[in-house]
């Protein structure tokens, strides 16, 4: 019968053994499939074993459903019985567990059978004979349960035959050496197959014993040595066991000395041995083991016969030996020798085979050696050789692969080249041009856009081009169809290369720039090319590993945890079902494995990574890494990837103490010799050198605890220099840069160099505006810049430590409110200058300013578009004399924030923690003093915060226990207490003495700013003081309530621009927003007293519109605002901590149209005075978004108030009534909100002193 009938069959029996899903097999063509193999199996007597298991279980399976005639039931149950009668004699393991199962026992075997089952020697031969065919027949259909056939069967016969510790014939020795080498080698399969270490080990063993057991002059032993060999090669390749290579040298030249010189498998083994030489190369780079390998190698070349399958692949591996040789001494008839074995090479493989892409891609890297060597001789032809062997490269390659990838990069160096001599156009992309304009619309015009996308994107893997990115996306677009779907025209093939190569741009897209658009859509393609692709081949394998790569880094993005596993999870499966469904033999098996690699290593991102997944992750990409040339196109990455396998390991294992020596070593060296394959400003660099240095970095650490100096020095220069020039590479991702520019600046704090921390802390702030540029959504920005907390302070801490103060405040300005910069603007001097010396690039970046928010709603592509003309702008602006246009305001602007009274930027980070007092009276040529604060430890401060944050929100857990509620009350308290008390004395209480503000009561306590720096934000630094403690003789209560009146910022530019603008009119009125009942929500009960109190205060003064209940939707209150110059909102507020700016006041129709962070950012307010905001948690964001200050108190800040009452936490309803009350009438009497609030929470400390909740929650932010 034909294999692919039965291997349909063996398909279904598989599916169901592996799921119990019997659909498959009551499938209609089932029967007709079993009756001609069962017929097939019934001609050839005794029973094969792997085809009998199979019409078993079908038979059994078909008999429990009620066949379909002529098939009978009682047919089908004795015949599955007959058939695992005789299975149960050869291997009882090979009966199907249902059957053994559901019969009591199984029917005596006919006479034949039954001799064979009961003759030892009969048995022993049909069990390596079944095994033997099933081996061949897997190699054939890939079935694995074929394989696990033929192991059950090799296992049985191993069992029954004796081992190395028995004394045996000569007939018994030779079949047990027989029998342990074929299960090593069906292990071996089963390794490749699923990549399993305990799988080679065991392989190892039985192979092992076999090499020993076998006599010096048995027959087999050259055959038993070589398995040897290569399973030892295999495990070198999986374990990077250097032994294990050297092992499988000397076996393999046992093998090939016992190999006749007339033995046609003679070629074939000098091509193995060859081999080996080359992989001890790459591990010593010894050029003699180099010449070794070219010297077995032109002997297996001489020797191979015309008609061996394998003499293509034994001229390739000679001549990629032969220019490895020719790098090494420069001797140019090395590099010819190649060139003419490479050519017979491709010449000699067949069109179906898979590796002639792989073989053609050497052969062209060699003619372009050639050419380089030999051009100043006019070899015209040899270069039109090259260019002829890169196009054909193009062709062949799959699209969308990295072979693809490397074929189109040949394909460009040839065209250079060839235009260096006069044959060709020099650019890629402008000769792509003129074939697109040459074109009428058609096919042609379609494949000639189609090579166009491909060059632009070229460009862009070499120079980091975001335009030609951009540009050749868009083509593909178009190229698709759009919305109204693909053009008709094309082929189905066609498409799926063309949404192929669309989904890759769109990733590389999202890998630059974190676009979630770009990423959604890269999946959609993904998914649709994994969909349409047939079911088996190496495009669907190529496809599943694209769609993994997608899912497993991208996974980040998701906020549920649940989620993120899920999807990182499928991933990881698609990328190891693309390597393991991929031949073993295709050449684009390795990449494929190091995708796998790599995906499963993002498995082991957390603090404890599972043992077995690294080691997984290990095997695979050291299998990858010996399989894929340095000079590929992904040979540099995959390196780097295995540098970060072991980094990762390395430091698993150093938790667990079992390090092993040099794995560091190993790790730096996969580093360097990656970065040293890539131009200096290759995009990829970066990356590559933030993996080298972070690796020195780990070995600088474990070298000083060892106390090893010259190691320290070594590993420090290098790191340092590492991250320095990473962060240069200006072709990088500005996420790249930004990481190691950041870690210099670290590195340089921790051995004390604060004027080189300064440098690499400055060169990451100048890098902000492009990690998360202006026209990215606020979603993908507020993603972006969570990578960044912690960068304000340390450079603060950095400046100050370098002794430049001012230079400090003028960073921390820089480094914070990214986000919020859209709504300041540009700086009012920089842009007058800018009006009237450059009226034309000031009208350009006026138009490109206006049109950035309505790049939001179009493609990731054409936001990135918009952002490559706003660089080029800024770029243009800054060349005409404008060096500093948008580089942030000058200390000099930034002391207008302190007109009225100290500013203080207070920070904390792990090298130094200060207040900058920024002063009005102080001289302009010491603008900003330092108040060094020693007991604000930055870890301590992190922990406090934490546990307060955790303690207040233990006050609204469910719970039915009074006692329990009443404990967490009390803790809650003395908690508070405790931070405010640790607040003054580490905080409050150095700035005040600096300032000279000693509480005397005989003095109106003074104006003062707060603006704290990261997560202090979150702790409740307006109200710090020993408020349990009675006040000193003749001073006030040791507090900032008492002794200052106090307001907080979160940025100084944004304190300045609120005293720019003027206070509203009385005739602007107020609004009250009032929400007593909203879906979703508890009532609360207090707030349409509330909203009475404060209209009834407020009214006298000007008018007063209230919207409460189902008419405080959205849309009114937005209407409302523009009209109204002082705004009170008595709701429910939500803090979104993963997405801070979805955090939103709760208003009528909060599901359907949120009042959020984004929406109340971008509003502009002309009239806009005073929010008081009575709702629960509106100035708390996420600690790493903590310097982008994402809470609606800043939101109603950014988008025109002046002043700002906010909460740090929840408070009750009558709480936030009472205190309302007491503000207004204050207000209303004429006092300045912020001291209205001053008094209002004194007021209610001295009646609630012991409940700090109800009043210290309440902050005043702004004038």
């Amino acid at each position: 019968m034909e294999l692919s009938l039965y291997a349909e069959l063996r398909a279904r029996v598989s599916l169901f053994e592996d799921t119990g899903d019997v659909a498959p097999l009551l499938d209609p063509t089932t029967a007709s499939l079993l009756q001609l193999t069962d017929g097939a199996l019934r001609d050839h007597p005794p029973p094969e074993a792997d085809m009998a298991r199979t019409v078993a279980v079908a038979s059994w399976q078909l008999h429990l459903a009620a066949p379909p005639p002529p098939l009978s039931a009682r047919t089908l149950r004795n015949r599955a019985l007959e058939l695992s009668a005789w299975l149960d004699a050869l291997a009882p393991a090979l009966v199907p567990p249902d059957i053994r199962a559901g019969v009591r026992r199984l029917p005596r075997l006919p006479r034949d059978l039954a001799r064979t089952a009961r003759d030892s020697d009969l048995r022993l031969e049909a069990l390596y004979d079944h095994a033997a065919f099933a081996v061949e027949r897997y190699r054939a259909i890939r079935d694995p349960a074929t394989l696990r056939t033929a192991i059950v069967l090799l296992s049985e016969l191993v069992a029954v035959t004796p081992g190395l510790f028995a004394i045996l014939p000569e007939d018994q020795r030779s079949r047990s050496v027989r029998a342990r080498t074929a299960l090593g080698v069906a292990l071996q399969h089963e390794l490749a197959r699923t990549g399993e270490l305990h799988v080679l080990h065991a392989a190892r063993g039985y192979s092992e014993e076999a090499a020993r057991l076998c006599a010096a002059h048995d027959p087999q032993r050259p055959l038993v040595m070589f398995n040897h060999g290569s399973l030892l090669l295999d495990a070198f390749r999986r374990t990077g066991d250097e032994a294990a290579l050297k092992e499988s040298l000397e076996v393999s030249v046992v093998a090939l000395n016992l190999t006749p010189l007339h033995d046609p498998l003679r070629a074939v083994r000098l091509c193995h041995v060859q081999n080996l030489y080359s992989a001890l190369y790459d591990r010593s780079a010894d050029p003699a083991v180099l010449r070794s390998a070219v010297d077995f190698g032109a002997e297996a070349a001489r020797t191979v016969p015309d008609a061996e399958p394998q003499r293509a692949a034994i001229l390739n591996n000679y001549g990629k030996d032969l220019r490895n040789l020719y790098k090494e001494t420069r001797d140019l008839e090395l590099l010819r020798r190649s060139a003419d074995a490479l050519r017979a090479s491709v010449a000699g493989s067949a069109a179906n085979d898979p590796n002639r892409i792989t073989r053609r891609l050497l052969l062209t890297r060699c003619l372009l050696d050639l050419v380089g060597q030999e051009r100043a001789g006019g070899g015209t032809a040899l270069v039109a050789e090259t260019l002829a062997s890169a196009e054909e490269a193009v062709r062949l390659a799959p699209p969308g692969h990295a072979s693809y990838r490397d074929a189109v990069g040949l394909l460009r160096e040839a065209e250079r080249l060839a235009h260096t001599v006069g044959q060709d156009p020099a650019d890629p992309v402008e000769e792509a041009r003129q074939r697109v304009r040459a074109e009428a619309p058609g096919p042609r015009s379609r494949r000639a856009r189609r090579a166009l996308a491909g060059a632009l994107m070229e460009r862009y893997d070499e120079t980091g081009d975001l335009a030609a990115l951009a540009e050749g996306i868009e083509l593909l677009r178009e190229l698709d169809g759009g919305p109204d779907g693909p053009d008709p025209d094309l082929t189905a093939g066609e498409q799926l290369t063309w949404l192929s190569e669309l989904s890759q741009g769109l990733f590389q897209l999202y890998q630059r720039r974190r676009d979630l658009d770009a990423l959604r859509d890269a999946e959609t393609y993904a998914r649709h090319v994994v969909a349409s692709s047939p079911p088996s081949g190496v495009g669907r394998a190529v496809a599943l590993a694209h769609l993994g790569e997608v899912l497993v880094r991208g996974a980040d993005r998701l906020s549920d945890e649940d989620v993120y596993v899920e999807r990182i999870s499928e991933g990881v499966s698609c990328c190891l079902q693309a390597q393991q469904t991929c031949p073993d033999d295709h050449p684009l098996k390795p990449s494929l494995v190091a995708q796998a690699g790599h995906a499963v290593l993002g498995l082991c991102a957390g603090p404890e990574p599972h043992p077995a997944l690294l080691e997984l992750a290990l095997a695979l990409l050291r299998e990858a890494v010996a399989a894929i040339p340095l000079d590929a196109t992904n040979g540099p990455m995959v390196r780097i990837a295995l540098a970060e396998c072991l980094q990762v390991r390395h430091r698993a294992a150093t938790e667990l103490e079992t390090a092993e020596p040099g794995a560091l070593a190993q790790a730096a060296a996969l580093a360097r010799e990656a970065a040293a394959a890539v131009p200096e400003q290759h995009p990829d660099r970066a990356e590559f050198l933030l993996t080298l240095a972070v690796v020195r970095a780990d070995d600088n650490r474990e070298a000083r605890a060892a106390g090893d100096a010259e190691r320290v020095a070594q590993s420090a220069a290098e790191a340092e220099e590492a991250f320095r020039q990473a962060a240069a590479i200006t072709t990088a991702r500005p996420a790249a840069r930004f990481a190691a520019a950041a870690r210099a600046g670290n590195w340089a704090m921790d051995r004390g160099d604060a004027e080189a921390a300064l440098d690499a802390y400055g060169t990451a702030v100048g890098l902000l505006p492009l990690l998360a540029p202006h026209e990215l959504t606020r979603r993908d920005r507020q993603f972006t810049l969570r990578e960044t907390a912690g960068l304000a302070s340390s450079t603060a801490a950095a400046a100050v430590a370098a002794g430049h103060p001012a230079r400090a405040v003028e960073l921390l300005e820089r480094a914070r409110g990214v986000l919020a910069a859209d709504a300041l603007g540009a700086p009012g001097s920089a842009l007058s200058t800018l009006r009237r010396e450059q009226p034309g690039l000031a009208a350009e970046f006026d138009e490109l300013r206006l049109a950035a928010p309505t790049a939001f709603d179009g493609s990731a592509e054409e936001r990135m578009r918009h952002g490559v003309r706003w660089t080029q702008l800024l770029a243009r602006i800054r060349a005409v004399g404008n060096a500093d246009f948008l580089d942030g305001p000058t200390i000099d602007e930034l002391r207008e924030a302190a007109g009225e009274g100290p500013v203080v930027l207070v920070y904390t980070s792990a090298w130094r923690s200060d207040a900058l007092v920024l002063d009005p009276a102080a001289p302009p040529t010491a603008p900003v003093a330092v108040v060094p604060l020693p007991d604000l430890i930055a870890e301590d401060a992190v922990t406090r915060a934490q546990r307060l944050q955790d303690t207040l929100a233990a006050l609204h857990e469910p719970g039915d226990d009074p006692f329990a509620a009443f404990g967490a009350q009390e803790h809650a308290q003395s908690e508070l207490h405790d931070v405010l008390e640790w607040l003054w004395e580490t905080v409050a209480a150095p700035v005040l003495d600096r300032l000279g503000v000693d509480g005397s009561a005989d003095r109106p306590p003074p104006r003062l700013w707060w603006c704290p720096v990261g997560f202090l934000a979150s702790l409740p630094l307006h109200a710090a003081g020993l408020h349990r403690s009675p006040p000193p003789a003749g001073r006030r209560r040791a507090t900032l309530l008492d002794r200052t009146v106090s307001s907080t910022t979160s940025t100084l530019r944004i304190l300045a621009q609120a005293r720019r603008r003027p206070p509203a009119s009385p005739a602007a009125g107020t609004l009250v927003v009032a929400l007593p009942r909203t879906p979703g929500a508890e009532p609360l009960g207090h707030a349409e007293k509330e909203a009475a109190r404060v209209a009834e205060l407020l009214r006298p003064a000007g008018p007063v519109t209230v919207l409460a209940g189902t008419a405080a939707t959205a849309q009114s209150v937005l209407d409302a605002l523009p009209r109204h110059g002082t705004a009170h909102f008595v709701c429910h507020g939500l803090t979104d901590p993963l997405d801070p700016s979805g955090s939103r006041l709760l208003l009528a129709d909060h599901r359907e149209r949120p009042l959020t962070v984004a929406v109340l950012a971008d509003l502009r307010l002309r009239e806009a005075d005073l929010a008081h905001l009575s709702a629960c948690s509106t100035g708390v964001t996420a600690h790493r978004l903590a310097d982008e200050f994402v809470h609606i108190t800043a939101a109603f800040q950014l988008c025109g108030y002046r002043q700002v009452v906010g909460t740090l936490w929840r408070v009750t309803d009558a709480a936030a009534a009472a205190l309302a009350g007491a503000f207004h009438a204050r207000r209303a009497a004429g006092l300045p909100g912020a001291q209205a609030l001053t008094e209002t929470l004194l007021d209610l400390r001295d009646r609630y002193p012991a409940t700090p909740t109800r009043w210290a929650a309440h902050v005043h932010t702004g004038v």
